[in-house]
């Protein structure tokens, strides 16, 4: 599990409002259903801990080096690849999880990181 993994378990809480735990356990289920349904290929990626990095450049003048960028790049694809693959689910047969797809922001922002990478 990544740091970025092992704060998020940290951060959980106990849930004790049913409706909430209702909806989770239901999203829970959609998503096991989807995970073992041999028509779906569920994307794979990796997620790398950018904070440091984002913090950085936010400072005028100062910039990622190229590994960090090459990780951004890495997973702005894997995102964008999971933006696609839930917004292509069945409405019907997986409601709840076709909604976690997103507007398509993350495609311009892949196009604009495309762009610097040329500049490169």
């Amino acid at each position: 599990m990544s740091s970025l993994g092992k704060e998020r378990v940290d951060a959980m809480q106990w849930l004790t409002h049913y409706p909430t735990v209702r909806d989770l356990l239901a999203r829970v289920r959609e998503m096991m259903a989807m995970l073992t349904d041999p028509a779906l290929a569920f994307p794979h990626g990796e997620i790398y801990d950018l904070r440091e990095a984002l913090s950085r450049i936010r400072i005028e003048g100062l910039f990622m080096d190229e590994a960090e960028l090459f990780s951004l790049r890495k997973m702005l694809d894997y995102a964008g690849q999971l933006e696609r693959f839930f917004a292509s689910l069945d409405k019907v047969k997986y409601p709840l999880l076709s909604q976690e797809s997103g507007d398509g922001w993350l495609n311009s922002l892949e196009s604009r990181v495309e762009s610097r990478e040329s500049r490169i």
